[in-house]
């Protein structure tokens, strides 16, 4: 037989254990309610240090970024003054010296003309003083504008500064014969002050070279000429001999 007294008893044990294990899984509960308010807390800590971080990277890239645009506002503006001037005081002579030489290599036909302030040139017609836009060009005529233009702008350098070989690759590939033999004329003067490298896979060219010097005009300018082959530079022993080509 059961006896009442020890069931009673031992109710009483099961329920003080159920007392003290409600008593130790609460507290569980408040633990890991605490730590769970812990790690939040950390999380925000982290996007916090993320944020902070992000804003000091903005903070130098913005700081970067005003520096650089006063040096380039501040180099504009040096730009802009240094063209003020060029085209006050050297444009007016290039464009003069680049009109002489277009003048002999167009047959002179044309006169070169730019405004001051004013993006790009322009050419007249000598006969009927008519304007020829830039779109109505030939693409020798283009090519003879560019070259008088560079000759002209390296001239003018010249006389400020020490003067600089200038180097000239197939420049009369797009030209009649008539403005290659122009154009040769034109090399050759610019060469009597200034040394001149023209370079050319054209053998032809150098037969007009040759043939515009043997002018007594151009006789004056040191004239040699080399041929390359198979990565070996050979001195032209004599410059080819003939005519003017016509």
């Amino acid at each position: 037989r059961t006896d009442p007294l020890e069931l009673q008893g031992e109710k009483e044990r099961l329920q003080a254990g159920v007392k003290e294990l409600s008593s130790l899984i609460s507290a569980d509960d408040q633990e890991i309610g605490d730590l769970k308010g812990k790690l939040k807390s950390m999380e925000q800590d982290e996007q916090l240090s993320d944020l902070l971080f992000q804003q000091r990277t903005v903070k130098e890239q913005l700081t970067e970024a005003t520096r650089r645009w006063a040096t380039l506002t501040m180099c504009r503006h040096l730009l802009e003054e240094a063209r003020g001037v060029y085209e006050r005081e050297r444009q007016p002579q290039v464009i003069r010296e680049a009109d002489r030489f277009l003048h002999t290599m167009a047959h002179g036909r044309y006169r070169l003309l730019a405004a001051v302030g004013e993006d790009g040139v322009h050419l007249e017609d000598h006969r009927s003083l008519a304007r020829k836009e830039e779109v109505a060009w030939s693409a020798g005529l283009a090519d003879q504008v560019y070259l008088a233009i560079r000759l002209g702008l390296v001239r003018e350098f010249g006389r400020h500064s020490e003067p600089l070989p200038v180097i000239l690759d197939d420049v009369l590939v797009k030209f009649d014969p008539s403005r290659r033999l122009n154009t040769a004329r034109v090399i050759l003067e610019f060469a009597r002050e200034q040394q001149v490298l023209l370079f050319s896979c054209h053998p032809e060219f150098v037969d007009i070279i040759a043939a515009v010097h043997r002018d007594p005009r151009h006789q004056e300018t040191a004239l040699a000429c080399f041929a390359i082959a198979d990565g070996v530079i050979n001195r032209l022993s004599a410059a080819p001999q003939g005519a003017l080509p016509q």
